[in-house]
């Protein structure tokens, strides 16, 4: 595979990877801002409510390192862009977004998928397929063509 390629599909991932993580860290905050305080109100009232802070202080640990491996991957994953490259990578995600509520197939399968196209290239990936259609196919071959500059 064309190293331009690899590397605009790693954009690609990383960006749509970034646009679903940080929902999923707001969502995950204020569960966990909201249950800490139902715990502290819990246990003013009863002493008894302190057996049930183990699990959910294990679960929000849990929350916090999945989040963080998740985070730290993209990072890895990400390659480093200029600013046309970022903006080109954006509104081609923007495209695939649009593509993907149109379809309404859920954002995390569409995640999966792009990283799976990623880790394990083959020749029927669902990158590829996605990137047949005209209008897709031409900007992602621009990306593609600014990573070999």
């Amino acid at each position: 595979m064309n190293n331009g390629v690899f590397q605009a599909i790693r954009a690609v991932g990383a960006e749509f990877g970034m646009r679903l993580w940080w929902p999923s860290f707001y969502f995950a905050l204020a569960v966990g801002v909201a249950l800490v305080a139902l715990l502290i109100w819990l246990v003013s009232i009863n002493a008894w409510w302190w057996l049930l802070t183990l699990p959910i202080i294990i679960g929000l640990s849990v929350v916090a390192v999945l989040l963080t491996v998740f985070f730290l991957l993209i990072r890895y994953v990400r390659p480093q862009l200029s600013q046309s490259q970022k903006k080109q990578v954006q509104q081609f995600v923007d495209k695939l977004q649009l593509l993907q509520e149109i379809s309404g197939t859920p954002k995390f399968i569409i995640l999966f998928r792009t990283v799976r196209s990623i880790a394990a290239p083959r020749s029927d990936s669902y990158l590829s397929d996605l990137f047949n259609t005209k209008d897709l196919a031409r900007n992602f071959s621009s990306i593609a063509k600014s990573f070999n500059d």
